[in-house]
């Protein structure tokens, strides 16, 4: 009797363990979200072409994310393209025109991260991304004739009223990294505040602000 007593105290216990574990673990579920907003980007100057090319912007970002458990997470960006401009006005002999030359810069930004995640509550989080951004760019110059060497009014120098225009493309990776602060205001809405370095090209700072929704 006293066998077959613990042994079913042994049962019982196990048991209950066996089913606490299967319950914890089933208390997360993966899920998907889709973050977007606006990012403050700044480029720091860097030279191209001859010209130093300096950014700040206010582009748009969409990512996707899979949090796979409620630590860990995986995240693919897109930010749409941050531009930079410079020129110069110059003279071509002493009774010449003044021309203006300028140097427009573009880069459309795509990145893969990894995440972590630290619950604070139902409402706020910490996260912490890492990984690897990539930036398609274009660099086109134009020359264009000024009147005025001390000042001009009128439309920049563009490629449509440029007497000649030049334009290269080329890939840019580095690093980057980040963190951010997201308050949860339901179960499948949050709000986030975030700041991202990279080493892309001299340096590139983000400061986001993002709108989740998981599903």
């Amino acid at each position: 009797m006293k066998l077959i007593k613990f042994l079913s105290c042994t049962t019982f216990i196990f048991g209950s363990s066996f089913v606490m574990a299967n319950n914890s673990a089933s208390e997360f579920t993966p899920y998907f979200s889709i973050e977007t907003g606006l990012v403050g980007s700044s480029l720091n100057e860097f030279k191209l072409d001859g010209f130093n090319v300096e950014s700040e912007d206010l582009p748009l970002k969409l990512a996707v994310s899979y949090q796979f458990t409620s630590q860990w997470s995986v995240k693919v960006g897109a930010t749409s393209s941050i531009i930079g401009s410079s020129d110069a006005k110059h003279r071509i002999g002493e009774n010449a025109d003044y021309f203006l030359t300028a140097a427009r810069y573009e880069a459309a930004l795509f990145s893969i991260e990894g995440g972590y995640t630290i619950l604070f509550n139902e409402s706020w989080q910490l996260d912490f991304n890492a990984g690897v951004i990539t930036g398609k760019e274009k660099n086109e110059i134009s020359i264009c004739p000024t009147a005025n060497p001390s000042f001009r009014i009128g439309p920049s120098c563009y490629s449509g009223n440029a007497t000649s225009t030049s334009s290269n493309k080329s890939t840019e990776t580095s690093f980057i990294f980040g963190t951010s602060v997201m308050y949860n205001f339901s179960d499948n809405w949050g709000i986030k505040l975030g700041y991202n370095f990279s080493g892309y090209r001299e340096g590139l700072t983000q400061k986001e602000l993002l709108v989740q929704y998981r599903f």
